[in-house]
């Protein structure tokens, strides 16, 4: 995280206003809007550009890579966020049935089971080593010793399954989603429930 940031980093408020503020002007042919895209921006100042770019642009100028992680950083999403998140969404799915099941504690011992059994039965390259050991254990490791939740993870829900056979069971399946931009592969995929009504 950087040392120094601007008076009212501390404020999410104010920085997504700065970044509309930013687009009105560019879009307007202002000329220091444009010298910030050029200076912070890959694709530098285009007419196409939108409210993610300028985003882009204000986090870079904070000195975050990406606006993800300057949100994550100014306002931390919890493990607890998330999972309240997909409470709600089994609520209106009408899944109610399922949610004594979605715990931080079971979420927590799914996450560090599941990557302890990942590690013993698959076989990796080295750079497939690499990423799970310096990009995906470390997220892992926060989720579990802190409940801290990555900007770019989701707990994905669905339910049905179809088998090889083609028969569909209906139940509860819940997978934790990670996207890894800039990274060797550009995400993770893994099961937190695995739950299927007529399967044994």
């Amino acid at each position: 995280m950087p040392s120094s940031l601007h008076p009212y980093a501390g404020r999410l408020t104010n920085l997504r206003k700065q970044a509309k503020d930013l687009l009105r002007s560019l879009r307007q042919g202002d000329a220091d809007a444009t010298a910030r895209f050029a200076a912070h921006h890959p694709k530098g100042p285009s007419a196409e550009a939108r409210l993610a770019d300028a985003q882009l642009v204000v986090a870079r100028e904070q000195g975050f890579p990406s606006w993800p992680k300057l949100r994550a950083a100014l306002d931390p999403k919890t493990l607890g966020d998330e999972l309240e998140r997909l409470r709600a969404q089994l609520v209106a799915d009408g899944k109610q049935e399922y949610l004594p099941l979605l715990t931080e504690g079971n979420v927590k011992r799914a996450i560090h089971k599941g990557i302890v059994s990942y590690e013993a039965h698959v076989e990796h390259g080295p750079e497939a080593q690499a990423y799970i050991d310096q990009v995906i254990k470390p997220c892992f490791a926060d989720i579990i010793a802190r409940g801290t939740w990555p900007p770019d993870a989701v707990l994905d829900a669905y339910y049905t399954q179809r088998d090889d056979q083609g028969v569909t069971y209906e139940g509860i399946g819940v997978s934790l989603e990670i996207r890894t931009p800039g990274q060797a592969y550009p995400g993770f995929s893994h099961a937190i429930l695995d739950l299927w009504y007529g399967r044994f």
